[in-house]
């Protein structure tokens, strides 16, 4: 009878993520989930928040692309302010579901996924809200936030791991 031979530890670390990374990317997920309820269930008036009022209206008054024609209240903060805001949904969604043995396509296209699944969620909420407007266009760029999100895991991810290893590693000597 052939024994299969057991894996070295660094050949099994070398597969999966330390507890803690993976418990960083949920919190990272999660934290993202509550920001993006909070901020687009909520009924905000940024205005009163900002501390200088003047350059909120000279950034709210630029237009975005060529949508200012069709769009009146599409404004530069909007969109980029959707983007921004689906980055840490997206970068921890793919700390979590990215596996070694899954190739990045496929975990970019089940981040892209989710995302705008949840954003189609978040839209059809905000039906419901009297002073919330869906939108095609926040569809569109909360799923392009989510997919930066992913983005910057497959540029950082691999870096974060590698410190995380190395300090575990130290600590474990």
């Amino acid at each position: 009878m052939k024994r299969s031979p057991t894996p070295s530890p660094r050949a099994r670390t070398a597969r999966t993520a330390p507890t803690g990374l993976a418990l960083g990317y949920a919190l990272l997920a999660a934290g993202g989930v509550v920001l993006i309820m909070l901020l687009t269930l909520y009924p905000f008036e940024f205005e009163q928040f900002s501390r200088f009022p003047h350059v909120y209206r000279y950034f709210a008054g630029l237009k975005f692309g060529g949508y200012s024609r069709c769009c009146t209240h599409l404004t530069i903060l909007e969109p980029l302010g959707n983007v921004l805001l689906f980055v840490p949904l997206g970068c921890g969604l793919a700390g979590l579901l990215h596996r070694r043995t899954a190739p990045w396509t496929a975990t970019f296209l089940l981040v892209l996924g989710l995302c705008a699944g949840f954003s189609l969620t978040v839209e059809v909420l905000q039906v419901f809200q009297p002073r919330r407007n869906p939108s095609l266009a926040d569809l569109l760029t909360n799923s392009t936030g989510g997919a930066l999100g992913f983005l910057c895991y497959r540029l950082l991810g691999g870096a974060v791991a590698r410190r995380v290893w190395a300090f575990r590693a130290r600590r474990a000597r």
